[in-house]
């Protein structure tokens, strides 16, 4: 059973990440870890034993307190029982607690949620972009506007480079939770692609079949790739966008930032899964 790591700092943002991770536990073989650091200052009057102590009792506190809250997620969700456990632990960093535990436990995946809404921007100031560029363990990023629907469709972003060994891995996440169609997309510059259409062509017929299709696009020079993304990805029917990523931050702004505004939005309900290269 693979276990997938689900943050939450108790905020209404941090239940869209909850509600995902239920929806793919109930469609899929997986076991939830919901995870909350307490971030606590010790007072330089402070002994060792009385912050011991206090830091004990405020880890069963918010350990109870993070049972309830996802208990009350999950009978609203009225979706079926999954495993879980809920855990709390004392900590100043946050991210890197986050990732050294899901390390040490070995999780197959980061579950949070965004704390924008919709601006990229906004994105790039929370833990999530921070975990992104620096967790070897693939991320999933849900939007706060997310709400609990059937994992159906499947969305690949994919510079077809790697992709023998990436498919690898998303049809081991596909297979996790059956029945989900592909849709693998490419984004090039019409000049190349039409010199490698026979190479691009290629490559796909390995991987298609019903559930899996490619499609290759012209890269647009006067509009970000988020944007034509956001136009040739029907939001209403894709559960999840994946991508690779070299894990550093220009990456994600060359991908969803225009170079006219740092406003430019992608703006959508779909969660992405963000794997390493």
């Amino acid at each position: 059973m693979q276990k997938i790591l689900v943050t939450t700092d108790f905020s209404n943002n941090s239940k869209a990440g909850i509600r995902f991770a239920m929806q793919l536990a109930a469609q899929g073989n997986y076991e939830l870890i919901f995870y909350n650091v307490v971030e606590i200052l010790k007072p330089a009057t402070w002994l060792d034993a009385m912050f011991k102590e206090f830091s004990d009792n405020e880890i069963e506190r918010f350990t109870l307190g993070l049972q309830k809250f996802v208990h009350q997620i999950h009978w609203k969700s009225k979706l079926p029982e999954v495993k879980y456990s809920c855990i709390a632990e004392v900590g100043l960093d946050v991210d890197k607690h986050i990732v050294a535990f899901a390390k040490k436990n070995k999780v197959d995946y980061i579950c949070m949620s965004t704390h924008g809404a919709g601006k990229v921007a906004k994105l790039f100031g929370t833990n999530s972009s921070e975990i992104i560029t620096t967790s070897p363990i693939p991320v999933i990023v849900v939007p706060q506007s997310y709400r609990i629907k059937a994992i159906k469709s499947i969305v690949y972003s994919s510079d077809m480079e790697n992709l023998d060994r990436e498919m690898k891995h998303i049809m081991a996440f596909n297979e996790s939770i059956h029945d989900v169609k592909l849709d693998v997309f490419h984004y090039e510059f019409l000049p190349n692609l039409e010199a490698n259409k026979k190479h691009l062509n290629k490559l796909a017929s390995k991987f298609e079949n019903d559930n899996t299709k490619f499609h290759f696009k012209k890269l647009e020079v006067d509009n970000s790739l988020s944007v034509q993304m956001h136009r040739d990805i029907p939001a209403s029917k894709t559960s999840l966008l994946i991508l690779f990523t070299k894990q550093n931050r220009n990456w994600f702004e060359r991908l969803f930032l225009s170079s006219n505004s740092a406003e430019m939005t992608f703006n959508t309900k779909i969660p992405m899964l963000v794997f390493r290269k």
